[in-house]
C-alpha cells in the first residue's frame, strides 16, 4: 500500500496530522489563544528543518513508545523538573465549566431557559443546571451548546419555537 512511500505506518501517521489537523486546526487554535492573551505563542516542534531532522532519525530511536516523547524526554532531562518531564500528555481544553460555574453562569441559565419546549423540555435543562451546579454531572458542554444555540437563533432573529 502506497500511504506514504518510504515511510514506516507510525510516521505516515505522524507526517499525515501534521499536514491535516496541525494546520487545519491545531495551530489556528493556539494562535488564536495568544493573541487573545496578546502572548507570542511559538510552536518550535512543527519548524521544517527541525521535523527534517528527526524524522530522519528511525522511529525506534525517536518514537519506542508512541505517545510517550521518551527520545524528547532524555534530551530534556537535565533540563526540566521532574513533574514536567512526568506530566501526561493533554490537549488544549476551554474552560468552559468553569465559565458556566462563573462570569457566564446567569446569561447562560438566561439563554438556557429561553429555549422554546418544543425543542427541549424546561424540565432536562433544569436537570442538566442541577446536576452541574451540584457536580453530579459534568454538563458543561450540553450547556453551553444549548446557550450557544439560544443567543445564536436570539442574535439572527430566528424564533426556535416553529422549528
Amino acid at each position: 500500500d502506497a500511504i506514504m512511500a518510504g515511510w514506516e505506518f507510525q510516521d505516515a501517521l505522524a507526517i499525515g496530522d501534521l499536514a491535516t489537523w496541525l494546520v487545519d486546526c491545531g495551530l489556528s487554535m493556539w494562535d488564536k489563544a495568544g493573541m487573545s492573551a496578546s502572548a507570542e505563542i511559538r510552536v518550535p516542534l512543527v519548524d521544517n528543518d527541525f521535523l527534517d531532522h528527526v524524522l530522519n532519525v528511525p522511529s525506534a530511536i525517536r518514537a519506542p513508545h508512541p505517545g510517550r516523547k521518551s527520545l524528547l524526554r532524555q534530551v530534556f532531562a537535565s533540563e526540566l523538573p521532574d513533574y514536567i518531564l512526568h506530566m501526561r500528555k493533554r490537549g488544549f481544553q476551554v474552560p468552559v465549566a468553569q465559565w458556566l460555574r462563573g462570569e457566564l453562569s446567569s446569561t447562560f441559565e438566561e439563554l438556557t431557559v429561553a429555549l422554546p419546549s418544543t425543542l427541549v423540555s424546561r424540565a432536562s435543562v433544569d436537570k442538566l443546571w442541577t446536576d452541574f451546579r451540584a457536580r453530579r454531572s459534568d454538563n458543561a458542554l450540553k450547556l453551553w451548546v444549548l446557550g450557544c444555540l439560544s443567543g445564536w437563533a436570539d442574535a439572527q432573529g430566528i424564533d426556535l419555537s416553529s422549528v
